[in-house]
């Protein structure tokens, strides 16, 4: 694993690493699940005009709205 040392103004270092750690990894996945649901709440409150204009249909919707965050 490379380890490169950047300092701040301050004299403060800071570990970079190259690959995110499990603290980055979790935010990281919390976010998509939180961007995730978000949409599919939007999507269940779409009229049928909207649904017509993305050319989905009412069980398309249903069917992605109500799945679990953590699936795409």
């Amino acid at each position: 694993m490379t380890r490169m040392t950047i300092t701040a103004e301050a004299g403060t270092h800071f570990a970079a690493h190259s690959r995110p750690s499990f603290i980055a990894q979790l935010l990281e996945a919390v976010s998509v699940w939180s961007e995730r649901a978000y949409q599919r709440r939007m999507l269940a409150n779409a009229d049928n005009q909207l649904l017509s204009d993305i050319g989905r249909s009412c069980a398309e919707v249903v069917s992605e709205a109500y799945k679990l965050f953590w699936r795409s």
